[in-house]
């Protein structure tokens, strides 16, 4: 009885062996198709291994390398040379952040530090330089460990420990002057001098800093920088800029319109001047005549008047509208007296004695 038993499972393991032969056979082809097969480009190449990991650390040292000369108040400027269509521009810059951006690089781990100057600039503003050469500083001391033989996890392990006690750090040694509006002020100027320090506007860094705090502090501690507006303006010097008290529409006024209006009262609407779509995925309307089509767009003019009515009887001198608008106020003469601009999207349109254009 136990001779068959034996013969069937020395049978199994002869067929499993079978398969795994004839897989690790059809593996074999594929590699050797695959070395001739020129899926790269003509200058591709695969690196793996020792040669990968020695090509990452020397492509982020090399950037780290060449910001380095940049950090610090003794820092020295750096020359970018233009090629291609705007061969002969020269920009000279000690900001990190332009300068990685005006070189082109290949290597892999060059590319990581490169993006992450660029989003430390679009999230922060500052640090780019600093956050390049701490980053480089890092992997070439992760090189030295690695060719003792030491596992990257336990380097990247201690890297997040090292990251948890500079965070507990940092948080004890932190200042809270929000209670005391002068030093907190103070606060915002050391830190505007600062980061003004190594831009174009370091010679009128007092100026701008000034500027700058300004415009934060009107935000009441909201933190919505997008509510601070920039317009830029060719002409004059550093500083004939300014910040405005009110709001600013980057706009010329319509032909024979008033250039100065005072004590206005203006409506801003973000809803659009225009006919209510029927918002219900798949609907639709059935007409057995053309009368009826008739009725449907009088009704859609009468719910846009109404629209339009409702909104001009709250204004009486200008009305700014950021969406779409129609012509019906031009049919139906019914805000004439009472709308003399009308601004749609930020362009301010005349309203004469004829029908306005929108």
């Amino acid at each position: 009885i136990l001779q068959p038993c034996r013969r069937a499972v020395f049978g199994h393991v002869w067929q499993l062996g079978i398969c795994f032969g004839f897989f690790q056979a059809v593996l074999t082809e594929r590699k050797k198709q695959s070395k001739n097969c020129d899926f790269l480009s003509t200058t591709g190449k695969v690196c793996s291994g020792v040669i990968a990991r020695l090509s990452s650390f020397v492509g982020a040292i090399a950037i780290g390398d060449l910001v380095k000369s940049t950090l610090g108040p003794k820092g020295m400027d750096k020359i970018l040379v233009a090629h291609g269509r705007s061969a002969g521009q020269v920009e000279v810059t000690n900001d990190g952040a332009t300068i990685l951006k005006a070189v082109g690089v290949d290597n892999p781990a060059a590319k990581i530090l490169v993006d992450m100057s660029r989003v430390q600039d679009d999230e922060v503003g500052d640090g780019t330089t600093s956050v390049t050469v701490l980053a480089s500083e890092l992997l070439r001391e992760a090189e030295k460990l690695i060719e003792q033989k030491l596992h990257p996890q336990t380097i990247i392990a201690g890297w997040r420990a090292a990251t948890q006690a500079a965070r507990s750090a940092l948080i004890a040694a932190a200042q809270d002057n929000s209670k005391d509006a002068d030093k907190f002020r103070e606060d915002l100027m050391n830190i505007a001098r600062t980061t003004l320090s190594s831009k174009i506007l370091s010679q009128h860094k007092e100026y701008f800093a000034k500027l700058a705090v300004d415009a934060v502090m009107r935000l009441k501690g909201s933190g919505e920088l997008t509510a601070i507006q920039r317009i830029k303006k060719t002409g004059g010097c550093l500083e004939d800029s300014f910040l405005d008290e009110g709001f600013l529409l980057d706009k010329k006024p319509g032909v024979h319109q008033p250039k100065r209006i005072e004590n206005a009262k203006i409506l801003i609407a973000n809803t659009p001047m225009d006919t209510d779509k029927i918002k219900v995925f798949g609907s639709s309307i059935k007409v057995d005549s053309m009368a009826k089509i008739a009725e449907l767009e009088v009704a859609e003019k009468e719910k846009m008047k109404d629209k339009v009515i409702t909104r001009t009887r709250l204004v009486s001198v200008v009305a700014i509208c950021s969406k779409v608008c129609i012509d019906v106020i031009a049919r139906s003469n019914i805000c004439r007296p009472r709308c003399r601009n009308i601004s749609q999207g930020g362009k301010l349109l005349p309203n004469r004695n004829f029908a306005p254009k929108w």
